[in-house]
């Protein structure tokens, strides 16, 4: 599967539900094509989601894998109201310098109209921030990095990349 999903532009995957007897996607083939096909995935919500992708809330951290989701969703964009969301724990800052004017000149170039908002995060998991912050903006599509631990770490920490798949109400396009 992930050397078919490797010749494909974007990959379209329906929310994998390891309660259904037939469905065939684990959790973990879904982080393998996420992490190792090299493209960018959109993963469709089990609810009957019918999204025009024109309320975008990307989740920006300044990492690869959210520049590499960023550049991905680049085409959903134009005409698109963008929300660009930093989270931070309450004793740090993580949007660098200049992040929130090269972004918003980012949605610019690509046709959309673009607000950047940081949330302090104090006793909150950033995937219920996410996923709150998308309902508050009716967006109809979170772009996101994917990012993968250890199984163990996993595990053990837990994940907003695995979070945000078991309880998206609207499509998310990762990349990794």
């Amino acid at each position: 599967m992930i050397r078919a999903a490797q010749a494909a532009g974007l990959l379209v995957v329906a929310q994998p539900d390891e309660q259904d007897p037939l469905n065939y996607l684990t959790r973990e083939s879904v982080s393998d094509i996420v992490m190792r096909s090299g493209r960018p995935v959109l993963f469709h919500p089990y609810v009957d989601a019918r999204p025009d992708f024109d309320r975008i809330l990307v989740a920006w951290d300044g990492s690869r894998e959210a520049v590499r989701a960023l550049n991905d969703a680049a085409p959903f964009m134009a005409g698109a109201d963008v929300l660009f969301l930093t989270v931070v724990p309450d004793s740090e800052r993580k949007a660098a310098p200049g992040d929130t004017e090269r972004l918003l000149g980012f949605a610019g170039r690509m046709g959309a109209n673009a607000t950047f908002a940081e949330h302090v995060a104090r006793e909150i998991r950033v995937s219920d921030v996410v996923m709150s912050r998308a309902a508050d903006h009716s967006a109809d599509l979170v772009v996101m990095g994917g990012y993968s631990h250890s199984r163990f770490r996993e595990v053990v920490l837990g994940g907003a990349t695995r979070d945000i798949l078991d309880q998206m109400p609207v499509p998310v396009l990762m990349s990794h």
